[in-house]
């Protein structure tokens, strides 16, 4: 039996500066990606709002309607942009 493990998006919310980020490699970054972060930032989705259960559901099924990813979630703080971590800027 051949199981395919699924691929992942890990979507990462920085604590001191409300964005969202993905950690990823810059040659790694498709639609799914752009969707589901362009999502996020412009519904201002935030881990402890009211509607993020609602919102967090949605992401996942737009990253798995593009490619089939499945979202990694995480909260961090002191994110950099560059190294691995991109953010999409609507």
């Amino acid at each position: 039996m051949n199981l395919e493990s699924k691929r992942k998006i890990q979507v990462i919310w920085d604590t001191d500066t409300g964005k969202w980020y993905i950690a990823h490699k810059q040659e790694d970054t498709n639609y799914a990606h752009k969707a589901v972060l362009g999502y996020l930032n412009r519904m201002r989705t935030y881990p402890s709002g009211p509607d993020f259960s609602e919102h967090m559901k949605h992401a996942e099924k737009i990253a798995g309607n593009h490619g089939g990813y499945e979202i990694e979630w995480s909260c961090q703080s002191e994110i950099r942009e560059g190294g691995p971590f991109t953010f999409l800027k609507d």
